[in-house]
């Protein structure tokens, strides 16, 4: 890829997303890539495909590398349980995070 910033280099925001540029978009790759291997809806990350939450996703991260060769890897990672007070605030309602100022 090549990039090209017009102007001066003292503070020219496209100079610095010229220099960015590769890394915005190996993460633009990765999270795409992600959202693929993610066969649910949550939160902000929606499919049409795969409506709602599903529970074997709830406990797995994934984990993106490069290999030796420089390509993407994806693994799927199970996650450790939740510590419980962490766990109780993922899983509140919006009126039990609010308590009495709701």
């Amino acid at each position: 890829q090549s990039c090209k910033a017009h102007g001066a280099s003292q503070y020219n925001p496209a100079w610095s997303e010229c220099i960015d540029m590769d890394n915005m978009l190996l993460f633009a790759e990765c999270v795409a890539r992600a959202s693929l291997m993610r066969e649910e809806s949550r939160g902000g990350h929606s499919r049409v495909d795969f409506e709602g939450e599903q529970a074997n996703w709830s406990t797995a991260n994934i984990a993106i590398r490069l290999n030796a060769s420089g390509e993407l890897e994806l693994e799927r990672i199970e996650r450790a349980e939740d510590p419980p007070d962490l766990a109780a605030i993922a899983r509140a309602t919006l009126e039990e995070l609010e308590g009495d100022n709701g």
